[in-house]
């Protein structure tokens, strides 16, 4: 077993059966994301593939003024 399983499980073992109702609730909540949260920079892949823009495009974009 994992050093943070150990530390997870002694100290589950302190806690009163109203608390490890929550610890679980939490635990489920994390399982139902599932693993994608491994891996966040494969999320942000497509948004890395923008071209860039000068600060009068993004000026133009946002405020519509500026040069393009």
């Amino acid at each position: 077993m994992s050093p943070v399983k150990e530390q997870l499980m002694s100290r589950l073992k302190l806690l009163p059966d109203t608390r490890l109702s929550e610890v679980l609730d939490f635990v489920e909540f994390l399982a139902s994301r599932g693993h994608d949260i491994d891996e966040p920079l494969l999320r942000l892949s497509g948004i890395l593939k923008a071209t860039s823009l000068s600060a009068e495009a993004i000026e133009a974009e946002l405020y519509g003024t500026g040069g393009n």
